[in-house]
């Protein structure tokens, strides 16, 4: 494998780990109150986390890099 798909590779895995591990943490910061039988509130400060902000980009430029890395391996002669 090149260098350029398996950082891509690398970078997409860790990206969505960081998107999946920051939606996780935006669902515990979560006050809810229960008001009986089928009424709720849910109060949310509606903050994007910033983890899955940077996963969410660590996996597009790792896609991008596998992209490049499958597709520039043509050499045009």
């Amino acid at each position: 494998m090149k260098t350029v798909t398996m950082l891509g590779v690398l970078l997409l895995a860790l990206g969505l780990a960081g998107v999946i591990w920051g939606v996780v943490e935006m669902y515990e910061d979560r006050d809810t109150i229960d008001l009986g039988k089928d009424a709720e509130i849910v109060l949310d400060d509606g903050d994007f986390p910033p983890l899955g902000i940077a996963g969410a980009i660590a996996a597009g430029v790792g896609a991008i890099f596998i992209t490049v890395g499958a597709v520039g391996g043509r050499r045009r002669g």
